[in-house]
């Protein structure tokens, strides 16, 4: 968001409130209220004056997948094809001479054809970028939660060396790869005696453990899908930009042979543009 946003703030400017005191006291840097604007009387008295509303945030604008100006430019391309594709009488035996036979006006065609399919091959891919990151979120935050319960349950069972053993006096790490290695080597440890045996005794025994790592395996492998996701992304991206490069490249060297067909037969018609 822009941070330039004006926000208006209305003075308040009324009779003097009462004396609050205890936990009903604001605090000192607690702002004032933006209320009404109380404005004067001739009698002496206040009355209100009409508040003025805060002007509405602008809205945040939407990040489209695809750029609205390649879209534009594929249309423009389909355009001029077809214009050449069904040029009339007049038009189609000029054609030739400007290197605009029907076979470069087909291979106009699969190219474009060719960058459409890139685009919606980058959709894609960006689609399940999306999904990916999202489940890599879901199951990280429940493996996060699965481990603040081993965690609490442990240290009301083991001693100090205990809590060294299953890294408990360590605290989570928040980059993922280091996370991976500690939760891995606590659970296996939790898996040893004495440790075993004393967290059998809560909530947290064999089989909560075993489950547990096994959802670690399966956050392990969604981040590795991830990470093989993020690559098509880019592959599939760098695919769409030499795609949309060369089409520029076609509608621009179009767009000269047609204009120079105009400017030496300016009395034909239907010369796509």
């Amino acid at each position: 968001m822009d941070g330039n946003e004006n926000e208006t703030q209305d003075a308040t400017a009324s009779s003097a409130p009462e004396k609050q005191t205890g936990g009903d006291a604001p605090s000192a840097t607690a702002p004032r209220d933006a209320g009404s604007v109380t404005s004067e009387r001739t009698d002496g008295k206040s009355e209100d004056a009409e508040t003025t509303a805060p002007p509405a945030k602008p809205r945040r604008r939407k990040r489209h997948t695809q750029p609205k100006a390649d879209m534009d430019l594929l249309s423009d391309y389909q355009i001029i094809i077809e214009g050449l594709e069904l040029a009339g009488e007049m038009l189609a035996p000029l054609l030739p001479a400007y290197g605009l036979t029907p076979e470069v006006v087909a291979r106009h065609r699969e190219e474009r054809a060719a960058a459409l399919a890139a685009v919606d091959a980058r959709q894609m891919a960006i689609a399940a970028q999306r999904y990916a990151a999202d489940e890599q979120r879901t199951r990280y935050d429940a493996m996060v939660s699965t481990m603040g319960i081993f965690r609490q349950l442990a240290r009301a069972v083991v001693d100090e060396a205990g809590e060294i053993a299953l890294s408990l006096n360590e605290p989570l790490p928040t980059t993922i790869g280091i996370f991976f290695s500690l939760a891995r080597q606590a659970l296996r440890a939790a898996q040893a005696e004495p440790y075993a045996s004393l967290l059998a005794t809560t909530t947290f025994g064999p089989t909560r453990i075993a489950a547990a790592l096994t959802e670690l395996d399966e956050l392990e492998e969604t981040f590795y899908r991830r990470q093989q996701v993020d690559h098509d992304a880019k592959i599939a991206t760098r695919a769409r930009n030499d795609a949309m490069r060369a089409v520029r490249r076609s509608i621009r060297a179009l767009r000269i042979e047609l204009r120079a067909l105009r400017r030496t037969h300016p009395k034909v018609v239907g010369v796509p543009k």
